[in-house]
């Protein structure tokens, strides 16, 4: 599970509890600005396979965290549970795209579409 904070420009994902440990790191920062696209994952989440993994932890339907290596960039995944899972689309950042759980989903999405208005992906 992650917590998603906006502040100053800078959308921070902080990783919560063991998943830490599963992910291989404590947060992930991306400057608000190159943020292009978000939604809910649920469908994406429930895939049995997120790409290559990288770095991290994936038991499909368990645990799916840390870096991934799809169409032709890096994503990162932290999801336990794909119904509260949303995604967020960047440009010029080192992932492509953070696929991450949230424990209210359309309050983050919203949050993060009332602050900011950006362009399709």
């Amino acid at each position: 599970m992650t917590t998603v904070t906006l502040e100053n420009d800078i959308l921070t994902v902080t990783i919560e509890g063991f998943d830490r440990f599963f992910a291989l790191r404590n947060k992930v920062q991306v400057h608000a600005n190159h943020i292009v696209q978000v939604g809910q994952a649920t469908d994406k989440a429930k895939k049995w396979l997120q790409g290559i993994r990288l770095g991290g932890s994936h038991i499909p339907g368990v645990i799916s965290a840390g870096i991934f290596y799809e169409r032709g960039g890096l994503v990162f995944w932290d999801v336990h549970h794909a119904d509260n899972a949303i995604f967020i689309a960047l440009k010029n950042e080192q992932f492509k795209e953070l696929v991450i759980e949230v424990r209210n989903p359309a309050e983050v999405l919203e949050m993060i579409k009332k602050a900011y208005v950006f362009g399709a992906v």
